[in-house]
């Protein structure tokens, strides 16, 4: 689908422009949202997945305006109806036909939302979009009334078409509509045929016709012309349909005959440029990743100039890069090697860091210049980073134009619960995060963005090298502080890693904050319990003195730690009831309880957000806390066999 740019609007209407550069959008039938400012960017193309409804506008904004709401619903919706015409340009491109009204020898695709049959001269074809189906439709040059009823059965009207065009000798000039143009010393060759069934033609040529009886016949009928002066002539066509009732269709075509002019090279009517491009819609990243496929076909002997604008959310040009100068043709392989060059050159990377869009620009000089978009899926408020001999420089690119700041916050990996903050000028200038860096989060309303940074620095030695974690700031533990460090988990777990290490050192603040939670919980014994089994050589004896940490009787932790092997391999499901099971049969707490306890030990072992119902569950399983440490202890523990020890009876199902 096919969009057309807004930026005539928003050159007339400021407010509408601010909207448009600082607002996503999203295309109805197209997956993802799109970056603010795509809608300025010229016109857009999109591929459907799904079919859009005639009764809404094809795009929709993140957030709503009146005035563009309101021209959206009166101009922005696709054509009513419950199927939809599209001819087949010489292009490739279809385009729909709102009158529905066909032409003989032309190619139409006809969607509908209903089941159709293929008539004889359609097939079905297969669409992108669900929820319609698609037919080719191939109309011959002159169609039967069999073929005709077919079409009005679409609900499909057809043209009466008298057709005049040059054969032969192809013409000089040729509009495709009613002049053609020959030189001196040349005879036209003019076909003329109707799409409809004839019984007679009159053909005048200037001052002199000639009558011609075909009596239905539907092949062409070739008209030479010779020894024509130079000038300007006017051939005429009367049409007498066959069927009487029927008027007269007439037709005109002016032939020019001229002197030869010599050919000047690089005229633009004799050359142009040819591009293809892969894929379809190619965005700014997948260039820099070396993932785009362009071939340029022209006239031999020229070259063309390759180069990639980059653009901020305005439209606006943030810089350019020479990418190559090659000759004409452009292959794939060709077009490969230069894009390699160019992108193992050393170049300032800022602009294409900032931009959130561009356009492959293919210049021929007289041979004509070609852009091709190149989309970017960016939030309004980023961080983009660059890496250096020193380390990882940061910035913040802020294109939201709102009167309301972000605000910016560090987290080191040092401390991954302290927050430090960062100045607003220091962000959009560029920096180095301080010592290993760190967890660096820009938030304006319901959008953040978190970027891990991750520097070469290393402080003490080899075992420097990874960051050991201080969560002193946040003693002593209580139930207020924990959504803050579940959020803390979320953003530490989901934001994008750069630098050496990140990955490590990430996991290593994430382990720490959920061991908070765990021992608010679990308590502080039970986290020394898991510390101590961490580092043992895990035998039966270290298993059974784990076990025995979780608080419960005797009995119990014995069974736990005999049937380890087998509550690991069960279903969750039949995990819990098992559990449930066992301790009601050792009277650990009531039946509530050990499900509340055992939906805390999933949440803390799967880090979900948190949310009032896990604040209450936490607090109805006090009793049953025991539990939720033994299924702590289920997912931490090794299993081991248990040769010589008293036969426990096992729980009876009921």
């Amino acid at each position: 689908m096919e969009l057309p740019s807004l930026r005539p609007i928003a050159e007339i209407n400021s407010d509408l422009n601010k909207f448009l550069r600082q607002t996503r959008c999203q295309v109805a039938g197209s997956l993802g949202a799109l970056p603010a400012g795509w809608l300025l960017q010229g016109d857009q193309r999109r591929v459907l997945t799904s079919w859009p409804s005639p009764n809404n506008p094809v795009v929709k904004f993140d957030r709503e305006q009146p005035v563009l709401e309101h021209l959206l619903r009166v101009d922005g919706c696709i054509t009513s109806g419950l199927a939809w015409l599209f001819r087949v340009g010489s292009d490739g491109l279809a385009r729909e036909i709102i009158s529905r009204v066909v032409r003989p020898g032309g190619r139409y695709i006809y969607v509908s939302s209903e089941q159709i049959a293929a008539p004889s001269f359609g097939e079905e074809i297969s669409l992108t979009a669900s929820g319609v189906t698609g037919l080719a439709l191939d109309l011959p040059n002159v169609l039967a009334s069999v073929e005709i009823d077919a079409l009005r059965a679409l609900h499909l009207s057809v043209s009466k078409n008298v057709r005049l065009v040059p054969v032969g000798l192809g013409a000089r000039r040729w509009d495709g509509e009613g002049f053609a143009e020959w030189m001196d010393g040349e005879t036209p060759c003019v076909s003329l045929l109707a799409d409809f069934g004839v019984d007679s033609y009159c053909v005048k040529l200037d001052a002199e016709f000639v009558h011609v009886d075909v009596n239905g016949r539907s092949d062409p009928i070739l008209l030479r012309f010779s020894d024509l002066s130079l000038g300007l002539h006017s051939l005429t066509v009367e049409v007498r349909p066959s069927d009487k009732t029927s008027p007269v269709i007439s037709g005109l075509l002016q032939i020019s005959m001229r002197h030869a002019r010599p050919w000047i090279a690089g005229t633009s009517a004799h050359i142009g440029l040819v591009t293809t491009i892969e894929p379809e819609e190619p965005s700014l990243d997948r260039l820099w990743e070396g993932d785009v496929k362009l071939q340029v076909f022209g006239p031999a002997d020229h070259h063309v100039r390759v180069s990639v604008d980059l653009l901020d959310a305005a439209g606006a040009k943030l810089g350019s890069e020479f990418i190559a100068d090659l000759p004409l043709p452009v292959t794939a392989e060709r077009w490969e090697r230069a894009l390699s060059i160019f992108l193992s050159k050393e170049t300032d990377p800022w602009a294409f860091l900032r931009a959130t869009s561009g356009r492959l620009v293919v210049e021929g000089d007289q041979l004509g210049v070609r852009q091709i978009s190149l989309q970017r899926e960016v939030a309004p408020v980023r961080w983009v980073w660059h890496k250096t001999g020193h380390g990882t420089t940061l910035r913040l690119v802020d294109d939201h134009e709102s009167n309301d700041l972000p605000e910016l916050s560090f987290y080191p990996f040092s401390h991954p619960a302290r927050l430090e903050p960062i100045s607003l000028e220091l962000a959009t200038e560029g920096f180095l995060p301080e010592n290993e860096g760190g967890l660096c989060v820009v938030s304006y309303g319901e959008i953040q963005q978190a970027l891990i940074v991750s520097m070469p620095t290393v402080v003490g030695g080899f075992r420097g090298l990874l960051v050991q974690p201080s969560l002193a700031n946040l003693l002593p533990y209580s139930m207020s502080m924990m959504p803050r460090i579940a959020s803390l988990i979320e953003i530490w777990s989901t934001a994008k890693l750069v630098g050496p290490l990140a990955g490590n050192r990430r996991d290593r603040a994430v382990t720490a904050l959920r061991g908070v939670l765990c021992e608010f919980v679990c308590g502080r014994d039970w986290i020394d319990a898991e510390n101590e089994y961490a580092s043992s050589p895990k035998g039966v004896s270290n298993l059974k003195r784990f076990a025995g940490a979780t608080g419960a009787p005797a009995a119990f932790n014995f069974v736990l730690a005999r049937d380890v092997a087998r509550f690991q391999m069960i279903p969750p499901t039949e995990r819990t009831k098992d559990l449930i099971d066992l301790a009601q049969r050792y009277k650990i707490a009531s039946r509530e309880a050990c499900s509340d306890a055992l939906q805390v030990a999933s949440w803390l072992e799967q880090g979900d957000r948190w949310s009032e119902a896990i604040a209450e569950r936490i607090t109805s399983s006090k009793d049953a806390a025991s539990l939720t440490r033994a299924a702590r202890f289920i997912t931490t523990a090794t299993s081991l066999p248990f040769e010589g020890q008293p036969t426990v009876p096992q729980v009876t199902r009921r």
